[in-house]
């Protein structure tokens, strides 16, 4: 991470449906109302970030956070001309493991996996275990992995399904209504902030 240019968070699954994006939402929502600037760049082409912000950031008017829709190819250059005004970008990834993802894994300084707890949501991530361990330009990315939408399913069981190794975020994110409620433009409520910022937490800290 350059020292002039705010730190770089790409959430990424290949397998649909494991709750990425709302995630990259939450957790820009959590870190900006933590008082850290927070952009979080759309680059999934399904825009479900990008078409949220537009319906609901007129609620939080003095929110320091914004949303813009990127394509793909151009998030690299993008990120390395961020103002340091910015204290935080997430990146919300299409779910395909292809050459223009890996060029954005190559430029960003952390990779955020959520994943719902299910063998199929396991299993998918073979691909990217393999590239995390066979890439070495992506030897200085920190990967965490986090259990989202989880409702008390026996975790170390399922957790050692895993095809590699992955530092795992402490806390899983449990299945809730305030997530639904976001996507309604309602504040997240205290329990599920705190847990997403112990997910920044290798990364950025709130002022």
């Amino acid at each position: 991470m350059s020292a002039n240019r705010p730190p770089s968070l790409l959430y990424f699954h290949q397998k649909g449906g494991t709750g990425k994006s709302t995630l990259a939402m939450a957790s820009s929502l959590a870190a900006a109302g933590a008082g850290l600037p927070t952009l979080l760049i759309d680059g999934d082409n399904q825009g479900t970030s990008s078409q949220w912000w537009s319906q609901w950031s007129q609620q939080w008017p003095e929110l320091p956070m914004d949303v813009r829709g990127q394509r793909l190819d151009t998030i690299p250059a993008f990120i390395q001309q961020l103002s340091p005004a910015w204290k935080l970008c997430i990146i919300d990834a299409p779910p395909t493991l292809n050459k223009e993802l890996l060029e954005v894994m190559h430029h960003v300084d952390g990779l955020i996996i959520p994943t719902r707890p299910s063998p199929a949501d396991l299993w998918a991530l073979e691909p990217l275990c393999a590239l995390l361990e066979g890439d070495p330009h992506l030897a200085h990315l920190t990967s965490r992995l986090v259990i989202n939408q989880y409702d008390e399913e026996p975790l170390e069981s399922i957790t050692t399904m895993l095809p590699c190794q992955l530092e795992q975020s402490i806390a899983p994110i449990a299945k809730s209504t305030a997530l639904v409620e976001m996507f309604m433009g309602k504040p997240l409520p205290t329990p599920l902030t705190t847990a997403l910022l112990e997910l920044l937490s290798p990364w950025v800290s709130p002022s």
